[in-house]
């Protein structure tokens, strides 16, 4: 099990318990330092308040486990309207919305970004329609990063 999949699986029960639900995390090492950052979310939104609510008790429960080997700095905050996903199954409530969807490229290794309609999440791939109307089919697996595109009307 990974560092990551431990810390979701040690911090999913703090942020359901205290009615929220624990959107992702992101653990970045910087040298002799990291970075902890959970996304919390709920229906109606997330205000500092919640995400220092979160903070101390994920703060308590990091001091008795002490997961992390080196110093790191806690960040609590809403995953925001132009969210990022961190599994397929997040995108389920956002078919119809248009996504930004950042590849790894076969063989290459160099990254390709497509923008698009959300038309299909299932067996383990997302369906885009980019504004030509063409599909892409992308695997879970080839996605580097995905996120919602917000965008306000003039």
């Amino acid at each position: 099990m990974t560092l990551t999949e431990k810390l979701e699986q040690m911090l999913t029960p703090v942020a359901t318990g205290l009615g929220y639900v624990l959107w992702g995390l992101e653990f970045a090492r910087h040298g002799n330092s990291a970075t902890l950052r959970l996304y919390i979310d709920k229906a109606d939104g997330i205000t500092v308040d919640d995400c220092a609510k979160v903070s101390r008790q994920v703060s308590a429960l990091m001091d008795v486990e002490d997961p992390i080997d080196v110093p790191y700095r806690l960040e609590v905050s809403s995953p925001g309207l132009e969210r990022y996903f961190f599994a397929l199954d997040q995108l389920v409530a956002y078919v119809g919305q248009e996504i930004r969807v950042r590849t790894l490229s076969k063989g290459i290794g160099r990254k390709r970004n497509f923008m698009g309609h959300l038309r299909q999440v299932s067996d383990g791939a997302l369906t885009l329609e980019d504004e030509t109307g063409q599909m892409h089919v992308f695997s879970w697996g080839e996605v580097d990063k995905t996120s919602l595109v917000v965008r306000f009307d003039d």
